[in-house]
This record gives structure tokens, C-alpha cells and sequence, in this order.
């Protein structure tokens, strides 16, 4: 009896060697850890940023912040009148 026979090599699982999938296993496992934990910590950042910038955003983008920086910038007006416009509009 020669051959693959019951008993003999690796059988099935032969043809699986080096280069198969198997081989790479554990490389595709902590590729998948690694996609789990990256998504993990960008959701966590973008939670907790959005809390804190999230008005900041809107106040750069609102063209009447935008004037009132930039009158402050010529000195138009002062830092007191700046800071209570600048409140009035984050209202």
C-alpha cells in the first residue's frame, strides 16, 4: 500500500502547507484586532471631541463670528466688547 493512505503524512491537511491559508492565520487575526481596536478608539474620539469642539465648529463657521474677529483683529473694537459680542452670539 503506498501512498496517502489513512495513517500516512498529513492527508488532507497537506495540501494547506506554507503557503495556504492557514499559514497566515494568525497574521489575518491581528490585522482584524488591530481594524476592532483602531474603529474602537476613533468612535471614543470622535464621542468625546464632538462634545468639546463641536460648538467651536459652528463658531468658525458662522460668518458673523467671523466679522467680529476680524474687527477685533483691526482693533475696532476691544477685548471687553469682543468677549460680550462673542457671547451674545454663542447664544
Amino acid at each position: 500500500m503506498g501512498g496517502y493512505g489513512y495513517g500516512y503524512g498529513h492527508g488532507m491537511m497537506d495540501n494547506f502547507g506554507w503557503w495556504g491559508f492557514h499559514s497566515f492565520g494568525w497574521v489575518l487575526m491581528i490585522l482584524w484586532w488591530g481594524l476592532v481596536l483602531a474603529g474602537l478608539v476613533f468612535l471614543l474620539r470622535w464621542l468625546f471631541l464632538m462634545g468639546s469642539k463641536g460648538s467651536a465648529k459652528v463658531q468658525r463657521d458662522d460668518p458673523a463670528v467671523e466679522i467680529l474677529r476680524q474687527r477685533y483683529a483691526r482693533s475696532e473694537i476691544g477685548k471687553e466688547e469682543y468677549e460680550e459680542k462673542l457671547k451674545d452670539l454663542q447664544r
